[in-house]
């Protein structure tokens, strides 16, 4: 089961190396082009002022893409042979020069419609200062946003596919965006977290921590339990045919919170491999063994 979704991966990964080649050739193609046409051929648009232009403005954004695209691909493969990530995988560094790329060509193309349209942009800029400290105030915080977004991404905080807890949301971080982080949960729902809230917010990182110690938190009523300990070896035997993944005698149940009518357990152990799948299948395992325990403890009263 593991070998296809490893060789659909690979497929994938091979697929986006593909089309980013063919994306660059594309652009070197177009540069190409248009450079040739303006070099050997003005008869063709000579006297026609917005033609001149638009190829202007054209062979100028197409070389400033194609030197962006060009300087992105060599940084990610000199990083990604530097840390033997595998191709077409991304990691938070690779991430924030995609987003810097994206970034640069945006403003190369506002450049070249200025250029089209003759617009001074010293003068536009001076003419629209009051405006743009006006529309600065008012987006400040999705300014902040996006600057915490580019900490985030090339700070060593969290990483994509890290297990973390961001506030009361915990989950596997999937994507990092200028504006938000995606988080997918526990019970598969995506949670869009603002760059702000990640950057300045409690933040627990499961995946980066020494040990890996599993908690399991739940609430039992006294009438159910016959003793802490009783209950501890229950649990326990539960976790008997995941023993070759768990530290021998890491199991541990204490009490949280001792309430009138009832406590707040905290079920730990500690798992040798960081393994989100089995950490899940394990967390399942007990919480269905919580509920038996229960269940029984009822049948018996009856």
């Amino acid at each position: 089961m593991t070998s296809k979704k490893l060789s659909a991966k690979e497929k994938q990964f091979q697929r986006k190396a593909f089309l980013d080649r063919i994306k660059l050739g594309a652009k070197i193609l177009s540069v190409t082009l248009l450079y040739l046409g303006q070099r050997f051929l003005p008869e063709l648009y000579k006297g026609n002022e917005y033609v001149t232009r638009l190829v202007d403005a054209l062979l100028f954004y197409l070389t400033a893409w194609l030197v962006v695209s060009v300087v992105e691909i060599i940084l990610v493969e000199v990083y990604s042979k530097g840390r033997k990530i595998r191709a077409g995988k991304k990691d938070n560094f690779i991430l924030g020069i995609s987003w810097i790329a994206s970034i640069l060509s945006f403003i190369f193309l506002v450049m070249a419609v200025f250029m089209f349209f003759k617009i001074d942009v010293k003068g536009l800029f001076t003419s629209l200062s009051i405006i743009a400290a006006a529309i600065a105030i008012i987006s400040k915080d999705y300014i902040s946003n996006m600057i915490n977004g580019m900490l985030i991404m090339f700070a060593d905080r969290i990483s994509l596919n890290d297990y973390v807890k961001i506030e009361e949301h915990k989950g596997k971080i999937i994507d990092i965006t200028l504006m938000h982080v995606h988080l997918m949960d526990d019970e598969d729902d995506l949670v869009y977290i603002p760059n702000n809230t990640v950057f300045s917010g409690e933040v627990i990182n499961y995946t980066k921590r020494q040990i890996n110690r599993i908690n399991f938190e739940f609430q039992m009523a006294y009438k159910h339990m016959e003793s802490v300990e009783v209950l501890e070896e229950y649990l326990n035997e539960a976790l008997y045919p995941y023993k070759e993944l768990i530290v021998h005698d890491s199991q541990n149940l204490r009490t949280v919170e001792i309430k009138s009518d009832l406590a707040i357990l905290n079920y730990q152990y500690i798992i040798k491999k960081s393994n989100k799948e089995i950490e899940t299948e394990i967390r399942k395992v007990i919480a269905r063994k919580v509920i038996q325990y229960v269940s029984d403890k009822e049948k018996v009263g009856q």
